[in-house]
């Protein structure tokens, strides 16, 4: 892989902030994400060496970037200060202690979620534009195949209505609550809401810009398994791929070993880039990985006890009273944001994984064509493709579809546990 630790003289740099990224770059399809990301301190200011190549932020960039993270660092004490205050632990305990603590908890879970994100992205600087130029060098080359995803416009973006979206919804119900809650308006219950949905929307925003990376994955080796499994087809026709010749379409027959030969020959002739395209694909799929791991972790298990507390707080809700109605509805209205940032996440993870382990099981039908390049696919079965990959949140569990599952057994679970504790504080009372 290409190293990003590359940033030529000031006069280059100055001249390279001009280019701007290809109509089908994924710098455009990621526009808003990184842009989003940037002035929140997630990503680097980095600068753009070429179509196909980010360099290392300048010097004033990494001054803005360090006094964001400073902003920040300062935001989460001031945060830590407005929920350890007397109005808002009043705010929090309001109807009783059980789920005064479930409320409190909430909070820390989301604070740990953001303070861990921004500390892994903040440390991870090289990491993440390795993974973009990763990402370029990769589609460089498949530029040379027609129909690629290289070649796929990147103007349109669901991911981009995603971001838009969970940040609509966050502020349509921050609104929704300080309207509500007026009677406890002050400085610290003003702080208090403020940094507490900044902080929510960091870390959706830094799970959709994850997810989105994994789509772009997924369709790459989506198209790379696709130029594996031509060769599976009996009815091959000629098409323009630059490394294959003239000589191996002419050589087809309809004699079915002959034919076979002469697709494993093409196979033989494609194979370098075809292995390398895949071997590329599968470092990237690894550094997303590592660099989300830990953060992915943190708000999985945020998200997951966000749930468990929304659930929670619409069964001890009494809908009867008007102001219980209120509180019911705001909370109910948490579970769809929660939910739907899972899903996304899972159903990409699942894709992902499924795209890059598909590609022994369509070498397999390759293998049967002929015994003479049969060592070909041994070489490459052997080093890369035997032991199947998977992504993980910090190596302690499996983020895939099964995951769903997994997260609603173990809510309910926990749910029944909270609820038997508030019966037992209501025989006490």
């Amino acid at each position: 892989m290409r190293s990003v630790n590359r940033v030529g003289h000031e006069s280059c740099v100055k001249s390279d902030k001009t280019r701007k990224p290809a109509k089908n770059s994924i710098l455009l399809y990621l526009k808003c994400h990184l842009l989003l990301l940037k002035y929140l301190g997630l990503l680097p200011f980095y600068t753009t060496l070429s179509a196909y190549e980010i360099g290392m932020p300048t010097q004033r960039s990494l001054y803005i970037n360090r006094a964001i993270l400073l902003a920040k660092f300062a935001l989460n004490i001031s945060h830590i200060n407005a929920v350890l205050s007397p109005i808002i632990l009043q705010l929090l305990f309001t109807r009783s202690k059980t789920d005064g603590i479930t409320n409190l908890l909430d909070v820390v879970f989301c604070m740990l979620s953001d303070i861990t994100i921004t500390w892994t992205c903040a440390r991870s600087t090289t990491e993440i534009l390795l993974i973009i130029n990763s990402f370029l060098r990769v589609d460089k080359l498949l530029k040379q195949h027609p129909d690629s995803p290289a070649e796929r416009s990147c103007t349109t973006n669901h991911f981009n209505r995603y971001l838009f979206l969970v940040f609509g919804y966050i502020s349509l119900v921050m609104i929704a609550y300080v309207k509500h809650t007026l009677d406890y308006f002050s400085i610290y219950f003003c702080a208090y809401i403020t940094f507490y949905q900044l902080e929510n929307a960091i870390s959706c925003g830094f799970v959709v810009f994850i997810s989105a990376l994994l789509h772009l994955l997924t369709e790459r080796f989506q198209y790379v398994n696709q130029l594996i499994e031509q060769y599976t087809s009996k009815n091959l026709v000629q098409k323009r791929y630059p490394y294959t010749s003239t000589v191996s379409i002419l050589s087809f027959n309809r004699n079915t070993n002959m034919h076979d030969d002469a697709i494993m020959r093409m196979f033989a002739e494609n194979s370098a880039t075809i292995y390398s395209l895949h071997i590329d694909l599968l470092d990237i799929y690894k550094m997303i990985n590592k660099f989300a791991g830990l953060g992915l972790l943190m708000f999985l298990l945020y998200a997951c006890y966000g749930l468990l507390s929304c659930a929670y707080g619409c069964y001890v809700c009494e809908w009867q009273r008007s102001d219980d109605l209120y509180y019911g509805i705001w909370t109910f209205s948490w579970i769809p944001l929660y939910a739907g940032i899972i899903i996304l996440l899972a159903t990409n993870c699942a894709k992902a994984t499924n795209q890059a382990n598909n590609t022994s099981q369509i070498l397999a039908r390759v293998y049967g064509k002929g015994k003479e390049y049969q060592n070909i696919i041994d070489k490459f079965l052997t080093k890369s493709i035997r032991q199947d990959v998977h992504f993980t949140a910090y190596g302690f569990f499996v983020i895939d579809n099964t995951t769903l599952f997994k997260i609603s057994s173990a809510l309910v679970t926990y749910l029944v546990i909270l609820i038997q504790f508030k019966q037992l504080e209501k025989s006490k009372d």
